[in-house]
């Protein structure tokens, strides 16, 4: 996977998903994605049973 410097799409782990998430600033990366600096969380992406759901961080 290329990934870019700036990283805005993370994947959050199905664990929580538990969560009431309303506004999603911080996330749990994949340890691929730790390389990379991670300042500012705009989208999520959520993967659940092949489900795919995206997020967008209210501005």
């Amino acid at each position: 996977m290329n990934l870019s410097k700036k990283v805005e799409i993370v994947i959050i782990q199905e664990d929580l998903l538990q969560q009431d998430i309303k506004q999603v600033e911080i996330a749990i990366i994949r340890e691929d994605l730790l390389q990379q600096e991670i300042k500012r969380v705009e989208i999520a992406v959520i993967q659940i049973r092949g489900h795919i759901l995206y997020i967008r961080k209210n501005a």
